[in-house]
């Protein structure tokens, strides 16, 4: 529509140049303007005569819009559909002239409009109402029972200790060792006699110290008669650590009812040396200071003395050790004059269940200043031991 009216304004506009060509024509023919300017002139006139004839578009019609924003949705497109981009501007123009222009031009968005099928909005769905619990439920205990309870912890429990391997039990240390050893013998006839021989020996070592306590007391009787009646006891702490010295102190009782005292009293500290410390082979030495006294004794002065010992131990086999004990006390102020105490002790297992074993023992007391007495008394036993 729009070539067809702008043919016949260019139409109406030519009419009127064709009544002035007769006057014109002979003008132009006389020769004073060339040929060539005055085509030029009517082809620039054409367009003045064209908007003379259609005039000047209204104000309130926009121009085709640009592209760039989304217009209205030309008629007989379903309103479900979401509108696309159109090409449009930002001056104000009228919805019958987009729609018209839409049509004319077949945009884009339009061909891809017609083209999608409508589309219907989500129906919302009204939430459905909360059950409701019948009368008596409402009145009953939910709570689980205990013994469910116990039930599912306990397969847990299970179902760990299934899972995480059980470590083995830490056993326990023994700080305390030590046996306990008891000899009898004796005759009866023409001479009664009776020996009694029994002692204990204990042992607490920890990672820091060593505690040894140990008592032997033995006592022979012939005819009624007292022959013998003896008791040997000591203590020694010795502090341990990771070197191979250790301190030490040390203390000694002895009691004899036929020695020139009855009892004397031994006391010492001092400082040991490890030689030797295997699982088979343990040999220490020691030096210390310490001093004696005697009571009921024709001399009974305390009595300054220096301390030399030796301890040996050896495994001889699984069912044999042997163990040595040596002791020197010599005086401080005469080392003529000193004291000498051994030991000798032999084992032997007899029952590894229940821990029994043979002791052969031997204990030489040596005094260098006895009086009226031997210097040496020497005790030696066959005796059965228990361990613990």
């Amino acid at each position: 529509m729009v070539g067809i009216k702008s043919l016949l304004s260019i139409a109406l506009a030519v009419r009127p140049f064709e009544q002035h060509h007769d006057r014109t024509k002979e003008f132009c023919m006389q020769g004073s303007v060339p040929g060539w300017i005055r085509a030029v002139g009517l082809l620039l006139l054409l367009p003045v005569v064209t908007l003379a004839q259609t005039g000047f578009p209204n104000e309130g019609i926009t121009p085709p819009p640009s592209p760039g924003t989304a217009g209205p949705m030309p008629a007989g497109v379903p309103q479900t559909v979401v509108p696309l981009a159109y090409p449009s501007t930002a001056l104000p123009y009228s919805a019958p002239y987009q729609a018209v222009w839409n049509d004319l031009n077949e945009g884009p968005g339009v061909q891809l409009a017609k083209s999608l099928p409508p589309i219907q909005a989500p129906a919302q769905q009204a939430p459905a109402p909360p059950a409701e619990l019948p009368p008596d439920a409402q009145q009953l205990d939910l709570a689980p029972l205990p013994e469910t309870i116990a039930a599912d912890v306990a397969e847990v429990a299970d179902e760990v200790e299934a899972i995480i391997e059980p470590t083995a039990p830490v056993p326990k240390v023994k700080l305390w060792e030590g046996n306990v050893e008891l000899g009898i013998n004796g005759t009866s006839g023409n001479s009664e006699t009776f020996n009694l021989r029994a002692g204990a020996q204990a042992r607490r070592k920890t990672e820091r110290s060593l505690l040894t306590l140990m008592t032997t007391y033995l006592q022979n009787t012939t005819d009624g008669d007292v022959t013998a009646n003896r008791n040997f006891s000591e203590a020694r702490h010795e502090w341990l650590n990771r070197s191979r010295w250790t301190p030490y102190v040390h203390g000694l009782l002895e009691y004899d009812e036929f020695r020139d005292f009855d009892l004397r009293l031994t006391a010492d500290a001092g400082v040991g040396y490890q030689f030797i410390e295997t699982d088979v082979t343990n040999l220490l030495g020691r030096a210390g200071f310490g001093g004696s006294k005697e009571f009921d004794s024709p001399d009974d002065d305390f009595k300054p003395e220096a301390v030399f010992g030796a301890e040996f131990r050896h495994q001889l086999s699984s069912r044999q050790s042997l163990e040595i004990n040596v002791d020197y006390y010599p005086s401080v102020e005469d080392f003529n004059d000193f004291r000498l105490n051994s030991t000798l002790n032999w084992v032997f297992v007899l029952d590894e269940a229940n821990n029994l074993s043979l002791k052969l023992g031997v204990i030489d007391r040596y005094d260098s200043t006895p009086g009226d007495r031997k210097h040496n008394d020497i005790d030696y036993s066959l005796l059965l031991l228990w361990a613990f």
